[in-house]
C-alpha cells in the first residue's frame, strides 16, 4: 500500500485508512485474483512436470495400467503436501 500512497503524496501522517487510499486511487484488492493466477501457474507447472505430482493429476502411467498405482501415487502426493504444511 505504500506505493499508492507515495504516487498520491499521501502522507501516513494523514489518518487514512488503506480502503480510503485505494478509494482515492480508484482500484481494490487484488488478493483473490492474485492466488488464482498463482494456483493456474503451479496446475500448468505440474503438467509440464515429469515427477509424482504429474501421475498424480493426470493418472496416466505408461506401461502398466493398474488403478493401484494412481491410487497410490495419489496417496504420496497427499502424504508429502499435508508433511510440507
Amino acid at each position: 500500500m505504500w506505493f499508492i500512497r507515495g504516487i498520491l503524496k499521501v502522507s501516513w501522517k494523514d489518518k487514512k485508512t488503506n480502503d480510503e487510499v485505494l478509494d482515492m486511487a480508484n482500484t481494490g484488492r487484488s488478493l483473490y485474483s492474485t492466488i488464482r493466477r498463482k494456483q493456474m501457474m503451479f496446475t500448468g507447472h505440474i503438467y509440464r512436470a515429469r515427477g509424482i505430482e504429474h501421475l498424480a493429476m493426470t493418472g496416466k502411467i505408461h506401461g502398466k495400467k493398474s488403478l493401484a498405482v494412481v491410487v497410490v501415487v495419489a496417496v504420496l502426493v497427499v502424504v508429502v503436501v499435508l508433511v510440507e504444511q
